[in-house]
């Protein structure tokens, strides 16, 4: 069966009673819109671009997407990621039609095809930093987090193997160069005229490369792992940083 697209739309009479019982996500309407943009973009790795139910989906999107965005229902988040499913069965039945294989085969060729390509356009996206600012009681505070790609001194990176601007996803449970998933999160307070920190942690995934069948590479992968994160709370610590650049 032909997957399709959730067509978003808007709120308008009729919707508005129904919505009112609807219990919301923390996702607008145009975050499941992105959200399945990037499902169709693995999906297309895959398939290829020319695909002609990718693309159908792919134009489905665009004339649904609302210029006005709202935050979304639970159904609705519910049903943009049923979407992932629905593109894997599809490339199930590209495989099974193209090399014949049994139906259960095809699904499972087809949902590693996809896990690979997704974990891939992850982590070659840009990881950049991301700051969310909130006011509370007259003060002004400012969450911010750093990607391993950014720490840096100078225009030095604190990493024997630099990210390119890029990063390691969490699904990436093969890698055996970097941790999964890095970051330095700080809340900060802007108080008498200058910035306070009030939090900084670093945060990360799971240090072992799990899904690194040779025993070996697992090792070295997750002593990789391990040497980032202890890297990046040195770097988290700027009068421990500088003592240790000292000698």
């Amino acid at each position: 069966a032909r997957p399709e697209i959730i067509v978003l739309r808007e709120p308008g009479a009729t919707w508005g009673n129904y919505l009112q019982h609807q219990k919301t996500s923390n996702h607008s309407l145009h975050d499941l819109y992105n959200l399945q943009r990037d499902l169709l973009t693995v999906a297309a790795t895959v398939l290829g671009k020319q695909d002609p139910v990718l693309t159908s989906m792919a134009n489905q999107m665009e004339l649904a997407k609302v210029k006005a965005d709202r935050p979304a229902t639970k159904q609705e988040e519910a049903a943009a990621k049923a979407l992932k499913k629905n593109l894997i069965e599809l490339i199930a039945a590209r495989t099974q039609q193209r090399d014949g294989l049994p139906a259960k085969e095809a699904h499972r060729f087809a949902a590693v095809a996809f896990r690979d390509a997704q974990v891939k356009q992850l982590n070659n996206q840009p990881w950049q930093t991301i700051k969310n600012t909130l006011t509370h009681n007259g003060h002004h505070y400012t969450n911010t987090q750093l990607p391993a790609a950014e720490m840096k001194i100078g225009a030095k990176d604190i990493f024997p193997s630099a990210y390119q601007g890029k990063g390691v996803c969490s699904w990436d449970t093969k890698n055996i160069h970097h941790a999964n998933n890095l970051w330095m999160s700080t809340v900060s307070v802007h108080e008498d005229g200058k910035d306070k920190t009030l939090f900084c942690g670093i945060r990360h995934g799971v240090l072992s490369p799990y899904h690194e069948k040779d025993p070996l590479l697992r090792h070295v992968g997750a002593e990789n792992k391990a040497k980032e994160v202890l890297t990046a709370a040195l770097f988290s610590k700027p009068e421990l940083l500088n003592k240790a650049l000292a000698g």
